[in-house]
């Protein structure tokens, strides 16, 4: 996941238009500060092969200093894209 984050946010993803990544990543922000630093991110939910439940988290901070993407996946009985964004 940590490498699809960065083709994506390096708009390096040939298989999708420029425009839709534009977008995608517009709406992934949840919030911007008012030095511009921003926090994004996307959850999701899903099963591991064992049919354990999963939940993951990812995404990006944007501050003047720097780019951090991050990348948080849990599993477990009660583990979704929320409680992963928790952490």
């Amino acid at each position: 996941q940590l490498h699809f984050l960065r083709q994506f946010y390096g708009g390096k993803l040939s298989s999708f238009k420029p425009e839709v990544q534009d977008e995608v990543r517009r709406l992934m922000v949840q919030e911007t500060r008012e030095d511009g630093s921003q926090f994004c991110g996307k959850t999701g939910s899903g099963q591991t092969k064992d049919k354990k439940a999963l939940g993951w988290f990812v995404g990006r901070v944007k501050a003047p200093k720097g780019e951090y993407l991050f990348v948080v996946e849990i599993e477990g009985a009660k583990a979704d894209g929320r409680a992963a964004r928790e952490i």
